[in-house]
């Protein structure tokens, strides 16, 4: 498709490497969080630290302390899933870094299994993934980060195509409400939109 003038067509590299970058995310890999909870990934795929967290509880009740928690059962997960990370996937769901909660589908899904979100005061109001592949292909592009409030990402090359149609306007007005969250709760996330010069402008309601 043509490309409207007043935008200069980049070349393959910025494709394919915009392109690369959105699978590594949706893929669940890579931006995580430093500030977030660390977790010993060999521990929970063994089984030793549950061991040891049990271990310690009856301890403390031949000691008169407190009852050892319930035995967790056993699963056998499908091999399908093996190796999963479920654990980092739920602590990215619940903090709004990849497209599920801002998804009226994918929630209502989530929902009717139970799913535990977490503090709704710490949820990110867009798809933390999605803005920054969607802000990095804006600046290679046009050249700035001066997104208007109803842009949608075009559905041409060199937009990524993963992302056409995106209402990366809307997310980018949804973050700028929520400076005080990225800079406290999110650092490293707030650290690389400051990377990119992203606009603290004021969010602008309706």
């Amino acid at each position: 498709e043509e490309v409207p003038d007043g935008e200069e067509k980049g070349d393959s590299d910025i494709v394919k490497s915009l392109m690369d970058a959105i699978e590594d995310i949706e893929g669940l890999e890579g931006f995580g969080d430093e500030d977030d909870e660390d977790y010993d990934e060999n521990e929970i795929a063994d089984g030793s630290g549950l061991d040891a967290l049990l271990d310690a509880s009856s301890t403390d009740v031949l000691s008169g302390g407190a009852p050892p928690p319930p035995a967790v059962p056993q699963v056998d997960f499908p091999e399908k899933f093996q190796g999963m990370k479920l654990g980092e996937i739920t602590r990215r769901l619940r903090i709004g870094d990849v497209y599920a909660s801002h998804d009226a589908e994918s929630r209502a899904a989530l929902d009717a299994i139970g799913f535990d979100w977490g503090p709704p005061e710490k949820l990110i109001a867009a798809p933390f993934a999605r803005v920054l592949c969607g802000l990095y292909a804006y600046k290679k592009i046009r050249g700035d980060l001066c997104v208007d409030l109803d842009f949608e990402v075009p559905a041409y090359d060199p937009w990524p195509s993963v992302l056409g149609g995106a209402a990366l306007g809307q997310w980018v007005n949804e973050l700028r409400g929520q400076k005080k969250l990225m800079e406290e709760e999110y650092p490293l996330k707030y650290m690389m939109l400051n990377q990119l010069q992203f606009l603290w402008l004021s969010k602008i309601t309706k």
